[in-house]
Order: structure tokens, then sequence, then C-alpha cells
């Protein structure tokens, strides 16, 4: 089997176990994975499903990787960028709420405050929503046949 294809499954059973896993609310989730940063189970689960969503359509769609035309360009732009968004998720999460658990309060400092939250939910639905949108939008292109020059 081919290197691609192996990250490609690889990516779409991690996808597949972290979304059964969040949709469940395992307990699993908030079990601590080290104890020392205070990291639970929940945040790196999340962030394997969230790279392995794009990752998915990337390993995926041949013509993203390689864009002939502006439409998949534009397509394969928008999920490399989503795509690195994602490999920093728990980087910029981690800076939004000031903690690894991503717990937000009512302070009045943007770091774990409202402000932050909502960033953070935006960001969230993002590296959901886009992957998906750019996998059905490809989908459609090519079902319109419009040509790959």
């Amino acid at each position: 089997m081919k290197k691609r294809k192996t990250w490609l499954l690889l990516a779409i059973l991690t996808t597949t176990v972290s979304a059964y896993l969040l949709i469940t609310g395992s307990s699993i989730l908030n079990k601590l994975f080290l104890e020392s940063l205070q990291l639970p189970y929940g945040t790196i689960i999340t962030w394997l499903g969230l790279v392995g969503l794009s990752l998915s359509v990337y390993l995926g769609i041949e013509k993203l990787r390689n864009p002939k035309n502006w439409l998949t360009k534009i397509l394969s732009i928008q999920l490399r960028i989503t795509l690195i968004l994602a490999l920093f998720w728990i980087v910029i999460s981690a800076i939004l709420a000031g903690n690894l658990s991503f717990s937000f309060s009512q302070t009045d400092s943007f770091q774990g405050g409202q402000l932050a939250m909502k960033i953070f939910w935006v960001i969230n639905y993002a590296l959901v929503i886009i992957p998906i949108l750019v996998f059905v939008s490809f989908h459609i292109l090519k079902s319109l046949k419009i040509k790959n020059k």
C-alpha cells in the first residue's frame, strides 16, 4: 500500500474515532494525558480529529494537492491554511484560554475571557466546516464538469 494511502486511512480513522468520542462525550476526554501540564485527553483527541479531518480531504483528493485551475487552487489554498491552523490549534487555543483544558471564565482580561472564548469557538467551527465545504465544493465543481486545465 502506498504511503499516502496509509496516511489517508490513518487520518480517516483518527477523525472517525475522535468524532465518536467527542459526540458521545466519552469519559476519557476528561482524564489527564499529562498531569504536570493539566493536559486532558480531550485536548489531544480533539486536536488529532481536527488535523485528521483536513488531512483526509487533502490526501483524499489528488487535484487539491496538485491544482490545475484557479478554482481548485482556491480550494487547495483554503484547505492548506486550514491544515496549518489545525496543526497549531493547541498552541492557539492555549494562548486564548490560558490553560490546556480550554476553560474560559467571566474575567475582564482577554486571555481566558469571553472575547477569547468567542474567537476559540469561531476557530473550532472553521476547522470543521472549511474542510467539509472544500470537499463538497470540489465534488460540485467536478459534477458540473469544470475542467482542470
